[in-house]
């Protein structure tokens, strides 16, 4: 994406401005493990920022970056990844699940599919030893190897893949879980993004219980829209302890709809980024 720049820059005059939202080299591309290649990818994912009029970021750490490789702090704005309220809202759960066919009056927790799904089989294998009725949505785009897996661990019976959903039902979907979660990992790739699934976990006003990587958790911890926690066997407790609380799922997710609302919609970072662009 970078050479459309570099083509143009010698010909045209206009003002540059980069969206650095990953870590890429040798972490979101990682060339078979080749240093060198490595090396010469990080030179230039760094590089096509220091020719831009303004750098955004979506993390701390791609911000830290940013700075060390020489940008000024003017230069270099966080900018939350953010989500549509307007599009995903609060649906009562029994009535979302009557719209997909879902099992009713039963617990439900769902995740969004991710890199780290095994470990979220991993996590709902607790779960359903100490709640034997719940079930697990999985929501997104069929895994290979994941219905396998789950089967292996003994909770095949229980998971729900939902495969590619439109855009109609993926609120519903969300709005079906009583409680929604994401593995994260300490390291370059998750430390260096901010997931926008998390942002339609809260926006669809259910509780979101993370693990404790990265801007997205510091979020959630500071505005109480769900829980943070530190390895899987504390969110696997967490879980089990949240769906046997119903003030709690309640108390939680009124504040991730507030959280999401009053400062991850759009409309509310359109003035920030539109400060970006005009300052």
């Amino acid at each position: 994406v970078s050479w459309p720049v570099y083509w143009t820059r010698p010909f045209k005059s206009y003002r540059f401005f980069s969206d650095w939202c990953d870590w890429f080299a040798g972490v979101n591309n990682t060339f078979r493990g080749w240093k060198l290649a490595h090396k010469i990818d990080g030179f230039f994912e760094e590089r096509i920022r220091l020719i831009a009029h303004k750098v955004t970021t979506n993390s701390s750490l791609l911000r830290q970056r940013a700075l060390r490789i020489g940008i000024s702090e003017d230069r270099v704005v966080l900018v939350p990844q953010g989500s549509d309220p307007n599009y995903i809202k609060p649906i009562d759960s029994e009535i979302a699940r009557k719209r997909l066919g879902l099992p009713l009056g039963i617990p439900l927790v769902g995740m969004g599919i991710d890199l780290y799904w095994r470990e979220g089989l991993d996590v709902f294998r607790e779960i359903r030893r100490r709640i034997p009725s719940v079930y697990l949505l999985v929501i997104g785009r069929k895994q290979p190897g994941l219905s396998e897996y789950a089967e292996q661990i003994g909770v095949g019976d229980r998971v729900i893949e939902t495969g590619w959903v439109s855009d109609e039902d993926y609120p519903l979907y969300l709005a079906s879980a009583d409680v929604l979660f994401l593995v994260l990992k300490n390291d370059l790739y998750d430390l260096g993004r901010w997931p926008g699934k998390i942002g339609d976990y809260l926006a669809a006003g259910r509780p979101t219980v993370v693990t404790n990587v990265g801007d997205a958790a510091a979020f959630i911890k500071e505005h109480n829209a769900g829980l943070v926690i530190h390895d899987l066997e504390e969110m696997a407790i967490q879980i089990t302890d949240l769906l046997s609380d119903v003030e709690a799922l309640h108390f939680y997710g009124q504040q991730a709809r507030k959280a999401a609302v009053n400062h991850l919609d759009w409309q509310v970072l359109g003035d920030l980024i539109n400060r970006v662009i005009v300052e």
